[in-house]
């Protein structure tokens, strides 16, 4: 078994609840590509979507989401956000990402350590 997939391992046992936060698009340049993807819980981050504003977006809606007790609208069990890079955010790669955000659950979790 590599390095990454015994990390992410670890990250899925000690996190807690966590959100994946997947590149599910993209248009023109951009800083991570189509399945790039990061784990969050509420303390703690694994791998990335290319830092930036983009990723401080992400990260702050994948922790609303972890934050609910309750679920029950699909929208707060997945969540997406269309992002276009520009000066607006900071972020000036000039694409546009499409960042899909859902709860992991012990199947969605099998599938990355499977990956």
């Amino acid at each position: 078994m590599n390095s990454k997939v015994q990390s992410l391992k670890a990250f899925l046992a000690s996190a807690g609840r966590v959100a994946l936060v997947e590149v599910a698009g993209t248009k023109g340049s951009t800083p991570r590509e189509k399945g790039a993807f990061m784990l969050v819980s509420q303390t703690a981050i694994f791998g990335t979507i290319g830092g930036g504003q983009l990723e401080y977006m992400a990260i702050d809606k994948a922790r609303q989401m972890l934050g609910k007790e309750v679920r029950i609208e699909v929208d707060e069990v997945c969540a997406i956000l269309d992002v276009p890079l520009g000066p607006e955010i900071g972020q000036c790669c000039g694409g546009r990402v499409e960042v899909l955000i859902r709860l992991v659950d012990a199947a969605l979790a099998g599938d990355l350590v499977a990956a």
